[in-house]
Formats: structure tokens, sequence, C-alpha cells
């Protein structure tokens, strides 16, 4: 599976402590209210919502983000948003949300400009795990690239932000942090009040697990890649423990990669995240890196979406999960429909 980058979210660029407080923001022009009433929650609904029913708007404006950013920016992700990789998709259904402000300029499918918010709630021992080993908060903002990134834990919210400001003329250590300081005491001040509330959306049952073991699945792996098993490499990440990945866990999501010289596959599912493929299908993702998906027909999957670009990649709807079939580039269509053919074959 492809990770994101930039201000786009699932490259890990660097993520940091909150030491203690914010850096002394600066001024705002906006008040923050006491207090954000949560959405109405519907009995039932067709896909997870943020579990403190809120939207992005209700965090912070764009006028607010506008007020700390040079360069023009608008929302370009929030809670109406269609997912756009597993991750999205995991940190949906374990009641996330990710709110993105960003601007016209791109890099590697992230924003030049703008502010990126990831937001977990039931986060606190996760995130108490994760800044144990943080990088120094002394680091967490850079006037070179102009950009700072931080978690905190608001409540019981862990909330990973990344602010980029590449127009900044003059800027320094300190307006930088000021003005990251402003969006994260404007957007603490907004959650703090909020409590959690009852799931309107209720996860299937019977649907496509996991995969239990990805060493175990070599031999299928290499059948689909068409190599002899004993050339095929299982990659085996150490744990990072970074918001993403303890939301993939509270999901149960897995995610396997099998390589064999150039020849790659990777197998990630997200148990019960068919949902997703209601607004994927309305508006086709463009992963990182991707060119835009476009419907596609793969034996065994209710709904598939397929695309080229840095990889290959095929989204699939598998008996009620999302499973993303990752692969080496340079395939036509015929070739990516045929692996991703192979795999659910293989692994359903």
């Amino acid at each position: 599976m492809i990770k994101k980058a930039a201000a786009g979210a699932v490259v890990s660029i660097l993520l940091v402590l909150l030491a203690g407080c914010v850096a002394t923001p600066g001024s705002s022009p906006h008040s923050t209210p006491a207090s954000v009433t949560p959405h109405p929650t519907a009995t039932t609904a067709s896909s997870p919502s943020f579990a403190l029913g809120i939207g992005c708007a209700d965090i912070l404006t764009t006028a607010e983000v506008q007020a700390q950013v040079a360069a023009t920016v608008g929302v370009k992700v929030d809670e109406h948003s269609a997912p756009t990789d597993a991750d999205d998709v995991a940190l949906d259904q374990a009641g996330g949300l990710r709110c993105v402000w960003g601007g016209t300029n791109r890099t590697d499918g992230g924003y030049d400009d703008g502010l990126n918010l990831a937001l977990l709630p039931h986060a606190a021992a996760g995130y108490a795990t994760w800044i144990a080993d943080a990088v120094p908060a002394s680091q967490d903002c850079q006037v070179e690239s102009l950009r700072c990134s931080r978690d905190l834990l608001v409540g019981d919210v862990w909330v990973e932000a990344e602010y980029t400001d590449s127009d900044r003329q003059g800027a320094t250590q300190a307006s930088i942090e000021a003005a990251f300081g402003t969006l994260l005491d404007e957007a603490r001040a907004r959650l703090a009040p909020v409590s959690t509330r009852d799931a309107a959306w209720t996860p299937p049952t019977d649907v496509l697990p996991s995969l239990a073991s990805c060493a175990d699945a070599v031999g299928k792996a290499a059948g689909i890649l068409g190599v002899d098993p004993a050339s095929v490499t299982t990659r085996d990440d150490p744990p990072y423990r970074d918001l993403p990945e303890i939301a993939a866990e509270r999901v149960k999501m897995s995610s396997c990669s099998w390589a064999s010289q150039d020849r790659q596959l990777d197998w990630v599912v997200v148990p019960g995240g068919g949902w997703s493929f209601g607004a994927m299908s309305v508006t086709p993702p463009q992963p990182t890196l991707i060119e835009r998906l476009r419907p596609a027909t793969v034996a065994g999957a209710q709904a598939a979406l397929i695309g080229c670009g840095d990889a290959c990649v095929a989204y699939l709807e598998v008996r009620g999960s999302f499973v993303d079939v990752g692969m080496d580039s340079g395939k036509d269509d015929a070739a990516v429909v045929d692996i991703a053919t192979r795999s659910v074959a293989a692994f359903r």
C-alpha cells in the first residue's frame, strides 16, 4: 500500500511531541466559541462517521486557517470526502476524521500550503505510547521548509497536525511556530468540550477477514507473481505506532507485501470497509503518485477501481471488505485486472 506524502498524509513526515504547551500563538482575528454542538445522530447509517459528531468546519473555519497561511487555501478534505486509500478507510471506520485545508500547489500528492489534521477518539493510550519515542519538540517546526508537525491529545482525542506555508516571505522560526500554535489553540478549544457519542453505524460481521499471516501466504503470492516461492521476500516493517497504525489496528486492518526482484504484490484488507465504495463510486479517488482511479470488472469482487502511476493498484470490494491490491508499475488495464482477479481467487 502506498503511503500518503506531504500534507496529504500516509508518508510519515516529522510527527512530534507537544511538550508542555504550544508555542505562544500569534494574534487571531477570530473569536473561539465556548462550545460546539454535535450534529444530530441518525438511528442508522450506511457508513461510519466521526465519533464526536462534529465536522471540520466546527473545529476550524477556512478563514481561521487562511489567516495563518500566505497562499489562498480552501477545504480539500472533510467529513464528506471519499476515502483515498486503506488508511483513510480505516481512520473513518475507527471513528476518526481527516480535515485538510490546502492551496493550489502540490508535491507528491500533498499540499504545499495549508493545514492537515487527523483525529482519532479513544486514543489516549496509543498517544502515550507514541510520544514516549517522539522526536524532541524543538524539531517540530522547520523554518527552511516552512513546515510544522505535532501530535497532541485533547481529552481522549489524538490529533495529528501538519502545517505548511511555503509562500510565506520573511518567515522566522518564531513566526511559523506562532501561526501553527494559533491554529492548534483554536482547534483544541473547539474539541475540548465535545464528548463522543454512540455510533450510528454498525459494521457488518460476515465479511472478508484480514490475512492471518503474511509469511504463511508466500506460496500464494508467488503463484500470483508467477515466480519461485524461494525468491519471494515478505516485508516485515517494525511497529510504528503512530495514529494511522493505531486506527488500522482498531479495525483489524492487515497489510501484507511480497516482492521478488522487480515484482511486487500488496494485499491490504480493511474488514467491513466495503461501505467506502458508496462514496468512491461517485468520486473515484486519486491515491498518492497514482492517476485517478477508474471502474473495472474483477471476478469475485462486488466493485473495483484501478489505476497506475509510480505503481499500479486495484481497490476492491470483496465480501463487504475494502481490499487494496498493489503491484509494480508499467501494467495496462488487462494486466492489473488479471493480477487483482488472481489475488481475490487466492486470498478470499
